[in-house]
């Protein structure tokens, strides 16, 4: 390779057709070393002459050509079509050097999942590892769209070149590869443990040498409940203290890792990682993925018996037919914890209490009073508690007033796990082991109960006779290695029939560890979404919770490496913190000092991996990883404010480049040389502004500030909008579109981007309204904004009464809507609307309340419900972003009702000013664009 690489860049080296085999060499080799930054650069670099003899798309046909002749790999999927030139080399390379590392770690995290038939088949296994790898890094991903290629080559390193594998990858490359894996410890173990269980299991079969073999179409629906059982996939609750008394709770729902199910419904793999899902009992969405690794989730309102748990945006078929039938809360009225020695309550299946323990009951209908029982404050609306506390001694009063409570005392049998415990235990019927573990339990009894019958309820051949058991006296009893899934561990006396108890064991394969959440244990992360950008973390569009015990300290350091760099580039520790931290607390803790870091600012663009290390003194640490997300189109921005595009996409078509200044934000710049100039790397003006570049249907767009010497005057903008294009639907949703622009645009260099972005988002949005609530509302708000006197506002719906009316009473209730969430806000809005202007409200089917009565109820999922308009119409008034992820065809229709609702419109706007002029904001570097309307906040 050093004497082809010496040949390739003399000066002499035109690429031609009788030496593209060369260069197809040449080309792919550096693909074997590309880390997701620029190719194009390093290929430029390391050929000097490249620049004069050739050109991208000379390599791309060479490749095309050594398909048709050789049969040569074809990039395929969407990676492929964004990059439609570097793919081929990168393809060709077989296994850049940054993925082997994460193909590594899949096959490891699969490995129980290995077969004869699945390592028969390099497309099944391709598929296996794709379904698996919805949480690596979107380069991964991106190989992963290639199942076939990627199952050749996971099957070849997997049986290195035996087993009839020989074939796949020749004995040179496998060897290369191998030798890359082993330079790291870790990648090594993972290797070779999956090569273990790959030996073991492919020894039956030969590999299969075709390509048209297909994946199954995919479990029947009729299968479905049975998934259930098998994967032990069933949400739980959980309860956690608010305060050190432990009178206030909180309900959580822990939903157990779904990756399973992309195995076990393969059509539906589009559904589980690229579709947003949502957790009964809570308001916001997840992001999509978020539930596949497991994750816990606070519940607001308490779930209907009928209500499946989790509910997806776009859900496929089989799906939900699972959720509904299965994924559902225990039937109720009353559900039982016990609060564990780690402080949290652990929900019981049984309603059996035990001496010396505390137990918190749950009911949906208003708790009986009891005197062994007293009262407790939950966060969830539709459900009560109480605390129970067992004396170790319980007398027959204390046992009569349990029974009213719906509760029984154990005095039997007492089954616990014992040796290697479980990874879940709820300390009374439930315990959970992986599938390698040997199972051990003790059996004790409070008297002499005789033999008894120990067996396993859904294998026949698991069964076991103890012939005495003596009171007191525990007995231990080795389980075998048990399959997969939920099985009955069933004690019956023998000659006492009565005498029975089980215990459910669940087993699984191990879950591949995730960075995103920590959801067991007194420290719990919650990261969404689960694997985030670089981008995401920089612009604060992660959302982080962080629960633990109360007041303990959190130290976070921030981490920025370059690529292929070991150590990182800058390392700065953030102030402490005390737990619990809300997602809006780490998000202004990381905007105040982190992000305005000149250091960290200054390392950031040319950064591919960020790290934040979470250290929570004795309670343990947690790293979360961010890698930069591979565009095709993307900016760069460096010292000396030179900006510079890089365009790896490859199209026919140059992409566009236009700028919008800040003082006319709506109006593009375009300039015939300006294209070239920022392909080249050009000095910004020196005014600043937003850059947009965009191509088959690609656009990114960045956010440069203003710099040479500035005088206080310019450090805010006056941006000014066209007011001659008219009052048309079109030109809101134009409007809107340009707002979006800005709004996602990357913002870079000092402070003064962001606060000029925020100004200009604020003149856009104002004039939005100028066109949706007329002149005489602008001029009001115009006088409101040198004047900060809100009763220019009221004066400006004085001659329309309803309107006064409603603009009256927000005024009354603003001390309340301004201590209110966005989504409390929208609630009170819409009541009074409804009120005032008599809105019509569908209705959904009557029930019944306590004693027979019939309640009639709103239907607030119907999209005709005033609440769905009132709702768009404050988002659009304090943060108009946030609406453009809509279908074009929903929020223009969503924009023509509330122009033929101008006065909803004109109290919209007044409620998000007055809020804003009422709010107490609290300092933070990344304000919302109305100050109290972060409708992120939970």
């Amino acid at each position: 390779m050093t004497e082809l690489a010496r040949e390739i860049r003399a000066p002499d080296a035109v690429p031609k057709a009788d030496n593209a085999l060369g260069w197809i060499v040449y080309a792919t080799e550096l693909g074997y070393a590309y880390t997701g930054d620029e190719y194009w650069q390093t290929f430029e670099e390391t050929t000097p002459y490249w620049v004069l003899h050739g050109h991208p798309h000379w390599v791309r046909d060479r490749f095309h050509w050594f398909a048709r002749s050789f049969g040569g790999a074809r990039p395929s999927g969407a990676w492929a079509k964004h990059f439609s030139i570097i793919c081929w080399p990168i393809t060709h390379a077989i296994l850049p050097n940054d993925l082997q590392q994460e193909l590594a770690r899949v096959l490891y995290d699969i490995r129980h999942q290995f077969s004869a038939d699945l390592l028969a088949s390099p497309l099944l296994l391709g598929q296996r590892i794709a379904a698996a790898s919805w949480g690596a890094t979107s380069r991964f991903q991106n190989l992963s769209q290639n199942p076939l290629l990627l199952g050749q080559i996971a099957t070849a390193i997997l049986l290195e070149g035996e087993l009839g594998s020989e074939g796949l990858l020749l004995p040179d490359t496998l060897a290369r590869i191998g030798r890359d894996l082993d330079k790291e410890r870790r990648e090594r173990e993972w290797l070779r443990s999956a090569r273990r269980y790959a030996h073991d299991r492919a020894r039956f079969r030969g590999i299969e040498q075709i390509s048209s073999r297909s994946a199954p179409a995919g479990t029947p629906v009729l299968a479905a409940r049975e998934t259930i059982a098998e994967l032990g996939i069933e949400p739980t609750l959980l309860l956690r203290p608010k305060d050190s008394d432990r009178a206030h709770w909180s309900v959580h729902l822990d939903i157990p890792d779904l990756s399973h199910l992309l195995v076990k419904f393969p059509t539906a793999s589009v559904t589980l990682t690229q579709s947003r899902s949502r957790v009964t009992g809570v308001a916001r969405w997840l992001a999509s993925g978020r539930v596949l690794n497991g994750t816990q989730v606070e519940l607001k309102r308490w779930p209907r018996s009928d209500e499946a748990l989790v509910q997806f945006e776009r859900p496929a078929p089989e799906l939900t037919y699972l959720l509904r039938t299965e994924c559902l809360l225990r039937p109720g009225p009353s559900w039982l914890f016990r609060v564990a020695s780690d402080g949290l309550a652990y929900e019981l299946r049984a309603h059996q209490v035990r001496p010396g323990h505390k137990y918190i009951l749950l009911t949906t209908h208003p708790p009986l009073r009891s005197p062994v029982s007293r009262p407790l404050s939950l966060e969830c609306e539709g459900v009560h508690g109480v605390l129970i506390d067992v004396p170790s001694s319980v007398q027959d009063g204390f046992s009569r007033e349990l029974q009213k409570l719906g509760l029984g005392h154990a005095k039997t049998l007492t089954v616990w796990p014992v040796g290697l415990m479980p990874l879940v235990w709820d300390g009374e019927r439930r315990a959970e082991w992986l599938v390698d573990d040997e199972p051990c339990i003790a059996i004790r009894s409070d008297h002499d109960c005789g033999s008894l019958r120990v067996r396993i309820v859904d294998l026949r051949d698991v069964e076991l006779v103890i012939p005495q058991l003596a009171a007191g006296v525990p007995k231990i009893v080795a389980l075998p290695q048990l399959p997969s899934g939920t099985h009955t561990l069933s004690i019956r006396g023998i000659v006492d029939p009565n005498l029975a108890g089980e215990l459910e064991v669940a087993v699984r394969a191990p879950r591949p560890w995730v960075s995103a959440t920590a959801a067991k244990g007194p420290l719990l992360f919650d990261v969404d979404p689960a694997v985030p950008t670089l981008e995401a973390l920089w612009d604060g569009e992660i959302r982080i919770d962080l629960n633990g015990p109360v007041g303990r300290r959190l130290q976070a350091t921030v981490k920025l490496f370059d690529r292929n760099l070991d150590r990182p580039t800058i390392s700065k520790v953030l102030p402490p913190l005390e737990l619990p931290v809300s997602p809006n607390d780490w998000r202004d803790h990381f905007w105040r000092n982190g992000r305005s870091s000149a250091d960290l600012q200054e390392r950031y663009d040319s950064a591919s991996v960020g790290e934040i290390v979470f250290a929570a003194e004795d309670l343990g640490t947690f790293t979360l990883r961010c890698e930069r997300e591979p565009i095709p189109l993307r900016w760069v921005f460096k010292r000396g404010n030179t900006l510079r595009l890089i365009d790896d996409s490859g199209g026919s078509v140059a992409p566009q480049v236009s700028r919008y200044s800040f003082e006319a934000p709506d109006h593009p710049e375009v300039s015939p040389g300006m294209l070239q100039d920022v392909l080249r790397g050009v000095s910004t003006d020196s005014a600043g502004g937003l850059y947009v570049a965009a191509t088959q249907g690609l656009s990114r767009a960045i956010i440069v500030p203003p710099h040479g010497r500035l005088s206080f005057a310019d450090l805010r903008a006056q941006p000014k909008v066209d007011l001659a294009r008219g009052h048309s639907t079109a030109h809101v949703l134009t409007l809107l579109a340009v707002i979006k622009q800005w709004a996602t645009a990357r913002v870079t260099g000092n402070p003064l981007s962001s606060s000029r972005r925020r100004e200009v988002l604020r003149r856009l949005c104002r004039h939005v309204f100028f066109l949706l609530a007329g002149d005489t509302w602008d001029r009001a708000e115009s006088h409101f904004e040198s004047s900060r006197a809100i009763v220019g506002l009221e004066q400006a719906v004085r001659g329309r009464p309803d309107e006064a009316r409603l603009v009256r009473m927000m005024m009354e209730q603003l001390d309340a809507l301004a201590a209110e969430s966005c989504e409390q806000r929208v609630a009170r809005v819409t009541g009074a609307l409804i009120r005032v202007l008599r809105l019509p409200v569908p209705m959904g089917p009557d029930v019944r309340g306590p004693g027979g009565a019939v309640l009639h109820k709103q239907d607030r999922s119907n999209p005709s419900h005033p609440e769905h308009l009132t709702r768009f119409a404050l988002q659009l008034a304090s943060d108009p972003a946030m609406l453009t992820g809509r279908q074009d065809a929903e929020l223009s229709d969503a924009v023509r009702r509330l122009q033929a609702s101008a006065a909803i419109a004109r109290v919209a706007r007044f409620v998000v000013l007055a809020v804003e002029h009422a709010a107490i904001s609290r300092p933070t570097a990344a304000p919302p664009i109305y100050g109290g309307w972060d409708w992120q906040e939970r």
